[in-house]
This record gives C-alpha cells, structure tokens and sequence, in this order.
C-alpha cells in the first residue's frame, strides 16, 4: 500500500476500472491500480472527476488537498469507524477541564521530549555552544514545570517557551551548509528552510488526521488546540510529538546531506518561499522514506515505524479515552 502523491499542474484524475489514471493535456502520465492505494494527496492545480473521488471514497482511501504554498486546504475522508461510545467518551472529555488540561500536558510533555532529542541528536555534545547548552536545559525545565500548569493557558506558555528556546537554536544544527534560520515564519515561509519546515508539517497534518479517524476518534475535537471551528484541532494536537522526531529531523537530514541547493527554491509573489515542481517531488519522496523508518517504541516495546506509529498514538489516546489507560502515553523517541 502506498501514498499517492499528486504534484503535476493542470492534470486530470480519473478511474478507469479499477485503475487511477491521470492525465495532462490527453497523454497519459500514469496509471496505479486503486487497490495499491492507502491515500491521496493532491498539490495545487489538479482536478479530480466525481466518479473518480466516490471510487476512493468506496475504497476508504483519503483524499487530502494542498494549495500551491503547501498548506492543507481540506481534506475527503471515508465514513468513520462506527464506534459512537468511542465518540461519545472523547466529547465527554473534551468538556472536563480537568481531563482535557491532563491530556493537552501529554501531548505537549512528548513534543518538549523531542525537540530536546533532535537537539541532542543533531549537535556533538563536546562541540555544543553555550546556546544549545541553554536551550537544552531550557526544554528540561518547560517539562519539569508541566505538573504546575493549572490552566491551558499556562500549559501554552510552557509550550512556546520552549519553542523559543528551541527554535532559536535550529539554526545552529545547519552550520557547514549555505542554509541560515533564525527564527519560525508560516503563511507565508520567509526563507527556504521554513518552506520546508511548512511542508512538512502539512504533509504530517494529513497522515495525523487520518491516523485518527482510522481509530474512529473525531479529528475536529482537540484538547490542547480547542475547538477552532473549521480546524482539525486534534490532528494538531497528535502532530505535535511528531514534529520534532519526525519532520524537523528530515529536514535538517536533508539540508545537512546537500539534497537542495538555492535553485530548489522560488520567491512567490506574494513574499513567501516555496519549493520548486522537481524539489516538492523530491522532498516528498524523502519524507516517504523516513514514514518508512524504524525505531523501538517506547510503550510497545517492538520495532515500528512512523507510518504504524501514528495509528498506535491514535490508538492510545482512544484507549485513555475508553479507560483503559490511566494516562495517554505520548511517543518520546530518545
């Protein structure tokens, strides 16, 4: 099974049997049998027959919409898994202050875990500056101080505290390479590596999203994001563990190694960054590869990797929710 990536402009999608087809100005560029299919995620300029999207509709295979500056603009899901008491117990939750401020901790203890993690991973320990070194404990102390939070709000603070401490840092990791970051910028990036940061993390949105109604749980009912309307608040809460571990590493992987150089990249009109046609296809292709990654989870004990890992995360979460676990366990990756 795998992802289908859609990334030529100005194509047509169609079924023809039991095959997807996609063609660009009546020539057919390629042609995958649907049952090979696990999702689709379309960038930009494609369109997609009605027939076509009720046959991976039909199939359970998702369909995720990007703009052309990468950010997710919607999203075709299946009908969920049919367990209303899974449901009932997650709204339930969500209207508990007490046991959202208790699950948002978790989701925020893992993401602090992890940038801690890439920090160490990506700096040599008898090398580090004194500012790593200071971000490092940082990232120690906003985890420590997690019990204390008695408010989302102060939970939030401890969370961007440590971003600032670590986002102030990342750049530092890039040292030896033509690439300069300073500082976090979205909607739209301002430089090459936070238009692949902001990718990433669309592309993460996605898989979180449906890692989570495959479980049967609700994407829009969040705990440490809320109930913004319009946003699946808990696809953003599940991401959050998984930014560091997984796309901030990518990145920094892929830039350190010199799999981009300038001509990767192209300044919008509008001010923003984005990757060039042949760069998106390339990244895409990298990120699938680390989704096919393995490393011995913590909870589990056993050999997974990211793709399988995600559903397990979702699966927890649902387990605390029926009460089957005492706590959510968050993924911290060391």
């Amino acid at each position: 099974m795998s992802i289908l990536f859609l990334v030529e402009q100005d194509t047509l999608v169609r079924q023809t049997d039991e095959r997807l087809e996609v063609f660009k100005h009546k020539q057919r560029l390629i042609d995958v049998p649907l049952c090979k299919l696990e999702a689709v995620v379309i960038y930009g300029q494609v369109s997609v027959t009605a027939p076509t999207l009720r046959a991976l509709n039909d199939r359970s295979i998702p369909v995720t919409y990007l703009s052309e500056g990468g950010r997710t603009v919607g999203t075709v899901l299946p009908e969920p898994n049919p367990n209303a008491l899974l449901r009932s117990r997650q709204y339930k939750a969500s209207f508990e202050a007490d046991r959202t401020l208790a699950i948002a901790r978790e989701f925020v203890r893992g993401k602090l875990f992890n940038q801690h993690t890439i920090l160490a991973r990506f700096s040599r320990k008898e090398q580090r500056s004194t500012t790593i070194e200071a971000a490092l404990k940082s990232l120690k102390c906003c985890q420590n101080s997690l019990g204390t939070a008695d408010s989302l709000n102060t939970l939030r603070g401890y969370e961007g505290q440590g971003a600032a401490s670590y986002f102030g840092v990342l750049g530092e990791l890039l040292a030896g390479t033509p690439w300069q970051f300073s500082k976090r910028t979205r909607q739209p990036p301002t430089d090459p590596v936070n238009a692949l940061l902001g990718f990433g993390y669309a592309l993460l949105y996605g898989d979180c999203r449906a890692a989570i109604h495959g479980v049967g749980l609700d994407p829009y009912q969040g705990f440490l994001h809320g109930e913004r309307y319009g946003r699946a608040n808990l696809a953003l809460d599940l991401m959050e563990e998984f930014r560091p571990i997984f796309v901030d590493a990518l990145v920094l992987q892929v830039l350190r190694n010199g799999q981009f150089n300038r001509e990767s990249f192209i300044k919008h009109p509008g001010g923003g960054v984005m990757l060039v046609d042949e760069a998106r296809k390339r990244f895409i292709m990298a990120y699938e590869e680390r989704k096919h990654t393995k490393f011995k989870h913590p909870v589990f004990e056993m050999q997974v990797d990211y793709r399988r890992a995600l559903i397990l995360q979702a699966r927890l979460l649902a387990k605390h929710l029926m009460g089957e676990l005492d706590a959510y366990l968050p993924l911290k990756v060391r």
